[in-house]
């Protein structure tokens, strides 16, 4: 099997973000398909095509659409056979519930680096085990471990809830670093979309509460700023595939869920879950396109 290059990896993160295109948006009737279709990346668009009339009668996110969009897609890989995994139930934070997890890779001999991921979905959908394939194949290049959280999904819970699911996976393979085969000076975190803004909030968590050292983290097109829209115009094609602006203002609310009455509350919860507007990713070196 080839090497994945950054080309493949984000392609492949695009078929991720595809899919949850076909349980989650609707296609504006203006442009045309065809005139939007031509902005797609070419390795995506004769699968879009492929799924329009699903796409198109599909209606944007909402609480009364919400189980629909969770259903597991048909674009989904299955899990791969020639590389090892298991689901395992760790131990919640304290006062938290127990955390699902997918382990990828693992030995007890050696001591190999390690991704704790997060999976995409814009905090609304998305499973960690719809991630496991693309792990498989990164973890058997990259002769890796990989830990992929199925962190609990807004709106049943807020940031801080997926948080600490997502850093009871993080503690759990630092402290399980012997039993996995992992070198717990070389963890990384990455994610997709929903978890590359998971990743980065991650990654906040660990530098403050000081139990974990990271190595590195790999966020691809984050979700990082709730602020939907621009000041500037942008062409008509934009926002109108996969995730639009309609369903990342539900993503973003259902994730933060501050009350703009209470001032305190809203300016709590605007500089702790939404990166952006805290200025720590202002000047950053961004080697992907930086999401919603």
């Amino acid at each position: 099997m080839e090497p994945l290059d950054r080309r493949e990896f984000i392609a492949r993160s695009g078929l991720t973000a595809a899919a949850i295109a076909l349980n989650t948006s609707a296609l504006a009737a203006s442009p045309s398909d065809e005139e939007l279709l031509a902005h797609v990346h070419p390795d995506l668009r004769e699968i879009l095509r492929a799924y329009l009339p699903v796409i198109k009668s599909t209606k944007p996110l909402s609480a009364s659409t919400l189980a629909a969009a969770r259903q597991p897609s048909a674009l989904t890989s299955k899990p791969l056979s020639t590389v090892p995994y298991e689901k395992r139930t760790i131990p919640g934070r304290a006062g938290q519930p127990s955390v699902d997890v997918f382990v990828i890779n693992a030995g007890k001999v050696g001591r190999r680096p390690a991704i704790l991921h997060t999976h995409g979905g814009g905090f609304v959908v998305g499973r960690a085990l719809d991630a496991v394939a693309d792990l498989q194949e990164i973890c058997r290049q990259l002769d890796c471990v990989a830990v992929t959280v199925d962190y609990r999904l807004a709106p049943e819970t807020t940031y801080a809830g997926s948080l600490e699911d997502n850093y009871a996976g993080l503690k759990w393979l630092h402290d399980n670093s012997d039993q996995l085969g992992v070198d717990s000076a070389r963890i990384a975190v990455m994610g997709e979309s929903a978890g590359g803004g998971h990743a980065a909030l991650l990654a906040i968590a660990a530098r403050d509460r000081g139990e974990v050292r990271l190595a590195f983290q790999c966020l691809t097109y984050p979700m990082l700023d709730d602020r939907t829209g621009s000041s500037r115009s942008v062409p008509e094609h934009v926002g109108r595939i996969g995730w639009t602006a309609e369903n990342n203002s539900f993503g973003w609310q259902s994730f933060l869920e501050p009350d703009p009455k209470v001032v305190e509350q809203y300016q709590h919860v605007m500089i702790h879950a939404v990166l952006a507007r805290d200025g720590v990713i202002n000047g950053m070196d961004w080697h992907c396109s930086r999401g919603a």
